[in-house]
């Protein structure tokens, strides 16, 4: 079956992620986590990426990423094969290590990408590795906290004016992101990223819809995904 285009206009947002091949383990320690961020890392360096959030788990890992110039593919592509070819070649085998190229789904709302950004940084929450996302110290969530994100990391939407480095970042981060993330919007991001196509603005209504509405919404839209 071809491969679906990829709608990859320059200075869009994407929820980008990718999980282990027979969902096994791709980060086997730190070592491993540190050589991924790295290549992350050159992807912004040569323009391909901006990088507002992140959180690298074993088996998976989470962006929320802006396209500078229309390079998405591109700088996933060269990312997880080199990052494989590292993983290979330190454990004497060969292989995919991804179960696939990557999933990207589009961010078009304000609304979504709040909400997204929440999700990113909730993973290590929901799979109960720590009690608050800032304790998990391979998110951007610790990062931002600390008040010493790198600087690949990009500041700007997600504390606004306020220096990364400043003591008015932590408190910065805190009021804006501290809430949490309800389970139903972890449910609806979790439906949109299996319903390709979804709109942001459908997403957006349900925001504001009452309990039995989304309840009614998840399971039609879960039923549509299911064949």
């Amino acid at each position: 079956m071809p491969h679906l285009p990829r709608y990859d206009g320059p200075g869009r947002w994407f929820h980008v992620m990718n999980r282990g091949l027979a969902r096994r383990s791709v980060f086997e320690n730190n070592a491993d986590i540190r050589y991924f961020l790295s290549r992350i890392a050159r992807a912004v360096r040569r323009g391909e990426l901006e990088v507002h959030a992140f959180c690298v788990m074993t088996t998976h890992f989470h962006l929320l990423v802006r396209s500078p110039s229309g390079q998405l593919s591109e700088a996933m592509r060269r990312i997880q094969n080199e990052y494989v070819r590292y993983f290979n070649r330190t454990r004497r085998r060969d292989g995919p290590l991804f179960r696939g190229r990557f999933l990207s789904r589009p961010v078009r709302s304000r609304i979504y990408r709040y909400i997204l950004f929440l999700y990113i940084q909730a993973n290590p929450v929901q799979a109960r590795l720590v009690r608050r996302p800032w304790d998990y110290p391979h998110g951007s969530a610790s990062l931002l906290v600390s008040g010493r994100p790198p600087l690949w990391l990009a500041t700007s939407w997600s504390l606004g004016d306020v220096p990364p480095r400043s003591p008015d970042a932590r408190t910065t981060y805190l009021t804006r992101w501290g809430k949490g993330l309800s389970a139903t919007e972890r449910k609806l991001v979790e439906l949109r990223i299996a319903t390709r196509g979804l709109p942001d603005e459908e997403f957006d209504d349900l925001i504001q819809a009452a309990p039995s509405q989304v309840r009614d919404w998840m399971t039609r839209k879960a039923a549509l995904a299911d064949h």
